[in-house]
């Protein structure tokens, strides 16, 4: 069965991406994780993996073209298959979700009431729980953590358009539902630490910051140019910019 493939929201603050360059083209074969385009987002050049073994049927446009997140990016089927209804499904689905108001994300549900739902959309939930069921096989093997991080970038697409509300809740079932806010957690938080950025954290990091600006200027008043322009160029490398004011002050910012 064709699939439809959308743009992916790729960073938390992409709302469209330019096609650097298509890998496959209509009518060619593609496997499951195999490279099917790069994509230009606001932060980066990203590359998009298939999740579906088949044939490219459609491309929704050609390289350097713009597509707004949750466009039509391509369809995956069978050679032959009649995808006219998935082109105009699209069409006139992106116009009614503009206007119903139905689609409800993740944050707007309670974990009891998704619990009583079942998938809408059962192609999507068995993709999801599969994906998720992978996360503890592959890292049963060290040298697979990066396949773990391959599917949570396939689960990325679904979650953020369950929260843009393109994607209803009601898709996946009270179980999977419940299982992928779980595990997400699970493993982005307590397998590979990542914790989003507190306040505290915040104010630590300007704590640290002011004390490295603190050491190159005592490095300059010593004229130990060497030091001070080492400081600059590794702060640099790590993504933060120092500046010097015109008021003898230092200033600094993430890139």
């Amino acid at each position: 069965m064709a699939e439809a493939i959308l743009m992916p929201r790729l960073s938390d603050t992409m709302t469209e991406g330019v096609i650097a360059a298509w890998h496959k083209k209509v009518g060619d074969s593609v496997k499951r994780g195999e490279l099917l385009a790069e994509i230009e987002t606001d932060k980066a050049t990203m590359e998009l993996e298939s999740y579906k073994d088949g044939t490219l049927l459609h491309i929704g446009t050609d390289k350097g073209g713009k597509l707004q997140v949750n466009d039509l990016l391509a369809v995956i089927g069978q050679p032959g298959e009649d995808i006219s209804g998935i082109l105009k499904g699209k069409a006139s689905g992106d116009k009614a979700q503009g206007t119903s108001g139905k689609g409800q994300g993740p944050s707007d549900l309670p974990t009891g009431q998704a619990g009583e739902l079942q998938a809408a959309d059962k192609d999507l939930d068995e993709k999801v729980r599969k994906l998720i069921a992978e996360f503890d096989e592959f890292m049963n093997d060290d040298f697979s953590t990066a396949k773990v991080l391959a599917n949570m970038f396939e689960l990325a697409p679904v979650i953020n358009s369950m929260k843009d509300k393109t994607i209803p809740v009601s898709a996946l079932s009270g179980g999977t539902f419940a299982l992928l806010q779980k595990q997400m957690k699970i493993f982005i938080e307590d397998i590979f630490g990542l914790k989003s950025i507190t306040e505290a954290d915040n104010e630590k990091l300007r704590g640290v910051m002011q004390l490295v600006i603190d050491i190159r200027k005592e490095a300059r008043g010593k004229k130990d140019f060497a030091t001070s322009d080492r400081i600059r160029n590794q702060l640099q490398q790590l993504g933060i910019l120092l500046k010097d004011e015109k008021d003898g002050s230092i200033s600094w910012s993430i890139e």
